[in-house]
């Protein structure tokens, strides 16, 4: 169990840190290269580096569909843990809620349930999810 929590805050503490520059594409000059290769990432980190800092807009707006993607259904090589813990360091409102309606798996649904804001999206968890965790998890803090 330490071992796990220990990485788990490793990962945290490199999160937002630029990412590894180990893709020609994501240091060229030109904003359809960085897209390009974004809309192949497989890993959160470089993704929400980019959709934060990017200089281009369709960089940082494939970064965040890429997010999305990666956060509702997976990718080889990351684990629900991983997807988890990159939605407590995202600052997305609007990402975070479209886990929290879409996600693949009961648990990334509710782990985003737990960050979501609003009333409104709460309500309608509640009424819609197929998950009775999640809709309780909706409920707790709807009433909270």
């Amino acid at each position: 169990m330490l071992a796990i929590l220990q990485r788990l805050f490793a990962r945290r503490a490199c999160r937002g840190a630029q990412p590894r520059q180990d893709s020609e594409g994501l240091r060229s000059e030109d904003p359809t290269e960085r897209r390009r290769v974004v809309r192949q990432l497989r890993q959160p980190d470089p993704l929400l580096y980019l959709a934060r800092h990017d200089s281009e807009p369709v960089v940082r707006d494939a970064a965040v569909d890429r997010l999305r993607t990666l956060l509702v259904g997976g990718a080889p090589g990351l684990t629900l843990a991983d997807r988890e813990a990159t939605l407590t360091i995202c600052d997305d409102s609007t990402l975070i809620a479209h886990v929290a309606r879409r996600g693949r798996e009961p648990a990334i649904r509710q782990a985003a349930v737990r960050l979501v804001e609003g009333d409104r999206l709460l309500q309608e968890i509640i009424r819609e999810d197929t998950d009775p965790d999640v809709r309780e998890a909706a409920r707790q803090r709807l009433s909270s």
